[in-house]
């Protein structure tokens, strides 16, 4: 099982998290003095593989029964999968 940041699906919900996002270097900065971990959070997560493509990596590696469920309209996203 692997719990990541994933791409949402639905324009609107996607154009607003992305809006929030800009704000998290600000409130790190406020918050604990430091914006880079949190410029980098953002840049790793919009950079990192989209659902399908984080199912075929699983897939290719010999997982089996492999499927993913996406959470909060896709903010986040459970996939799993079977290797014995």
């Amino acid at each position: 099982m692997c719990l990541e940041f994933s791409k949402i699906d639905n324009e609107i919900l996607d154009f607003v998290y992305k809006q929030y996002s800009k704000t998290i270097p600000i409130i790190g900065k406020y918050v604990a003095g430091d914006s880079q971990p949190y410029e980098y959070l953002i840049k790793s997560i919009d950079q990192f593989y989209d659902q399908e493509q984080l199912l075929d990596l699983i897939n290719n590696n010999g997982f089996s029964n492999s499927e993913y469920r996406n959470l909060s309209n896709g903010v986040s996203a459970i996939h799993s999968g079977w290797k014995i």
